[in-house]
């Protein structure tokens, strides 16, 4: 799928928008998140809930971000560049 035109565009405003992080803090509520834990997303997209993940698990930790898209990667590995605890991984 490409993201770069329309279909990006939506998928961004949606997960930068007000219930896109309500519903990643939901998530991370949910799974109880502790700082030093291991955390791989299957799908991970854009980035959006790797970069919130970061923050959760510190620099001990260790997320890793999959996704079959190298677009949606290298999106993400942009959005998270700060976070030297996050692996991108295509499949």
């Amino acid at each position: 799928m490409d993201f770069s035109g329309n279909v990006g565009e939506w998928q961004r405003n949606v997960s930068e928008g007000k219930a896109g992080k309500h519903r990643r803090m939901k998530v991370i509520e949910a799974l109880n998140i502790k700082n030093g834990q291991s955390i791989i997303d299957i799908g991970c997209g854009g980035g959006h809930l790797l970069k919130e993940l970061g923050m959760c698990v510190g620099e001990k930790g260790h997320i890793s971000g999959l996704d079959n898209s190298p677009q949606q990667l290298e999106n993400a590995k942009t959005y998270c560049s700060e976070y030297n605890c996050i692996q991108f991984i295509e499949g």
